[in-house]
């Protein structure tokens, strides 16, 4: 990164006493899905003083927390975020009081089910979040796919995991099927997460896509999806993985070249479904005509 590129910016406590606010919003998706070269949050050299001075018992405001719903349409994290020479001063606070957490992804992962959270974080020279050595604050679900032995816990439903390099990859898929993903190392099997699909606003629309996600490195990995139900290993129809913004301080990220390789495992194709390549092609009802249309979600 080279220096002409850094911006200058100190940001210090605001004393107002409400519930859930924070010194910065981190928003973890966009609302263009498919524009690949859009950056969300982006810091550089930002100090963020007196979080911790005087707090009241009732102040629960953060210095940095994630989104957990404005605008937030589906949980997958598709917004790539970069911190550069972040400093939070949070000394000063009450013994008495919980400690405050530098980044909080709690409410996020609760309220949104946002819980595939990669932030990359180029330089980290004041320790905010590990001994001075750049990584990713990653989910659970992410870290899970890691090393273990390289991942901490930050506190705030969230780990850092210096030294990782990851790149956000989304799968689209047909919607009207109920699937899961699976991610698994190729090189270490033991190594590996189930991702949820992402609802998209209520009722479905055969145009519309499901969505996954989740960063990876750039080790060989297979991809695969299951029956919820079942664990039957399935195919939604279609799969089309986006490549999103390639991270800024590392190159041992996943690409699309053979390199590094993404597979994904599709099942044989059994004769029922040969049988029937277009679903409710007959249109031979009225019922046959919006359930070719339409995939309504399960009540509440």
């Amino acid at each position: 990164m080279e220096q002409s590129s850094w911006t200058a910016l100190q940001v210090t406590g605001i004393w107002v006493v409400m519930e859930a606010t924070a010194g910065i919003v981190v928003h973890p998706v966009k609302q263009n899905r498919m524009n690949t070269t859009i950056f969300g949050t982006t810091l550089i050299n930002v100090d963020m003083l007196e979080f911790g001075k005087e707090r009241c018992e009732n102040w629960e405001s953060l210095p940095l927390q994630l989104g957990d719903s404005f605008m937030i349409d589906k949980p997958v994290f598709d917004i790539p975020t970069l911190f550069y020479n972040v400093s939070i001063d949070m000394e000063g606070q009450p013994q008495h009081l919980n400690p405050l957490t530098a980044i909080d992804g709690c409410n996020s992962a609760a309220e949104t089910n946002v819980t595939d959270i990669a932030i990359e974080v180029a330089n980290d020279a004041q320790s905010v979040f590990s001994n001075s050595i750049g990584g990713f604050i990653v989910s659970p679900s992410i870290a899970t796919l890691l090393d273990p032995s390289t991942c901490s816990d930050i506190q705030g439903c969230l780990k850092y995991c210096p030294g990782a390099c990851l790149r956000t990859i989304l799968f689209h898929t047909d919607v009207t099927y109920d699937s899961v993903m699976t991610v698994k190392d190729v090189n270490y099997p033991e190594l590996t997460y189930t991702f949820n699909s992402a609802e998209f606003m209520g009722t479905k629309f055969a145009y519309t896509s499901a969505y996954f996600g989740a960063s990876l490195s750039d080790t060989d990995y297979e991809v695969s999806f299951h029956n919820p139900s079942t664990n039957d290993l399935v195919f939604p129809s279609f799969v089309a993985p986006i490549f999103l913004n390639v991270p800024s301080s590392c190159d041992t990220y996943a690409t699309e070249s053979t390199e590094s390789t993404v597979t994904i495992v599709k099942p044989s194709p059994s004769r029922a479904e040969c049988d029937d390549l277009i679903r409710s092609g007959s249109f031979d009802t009225e019922e046959s005509m919006v359930n070719f249309l339409q995939i309504s979600t399960s009540p509440s």
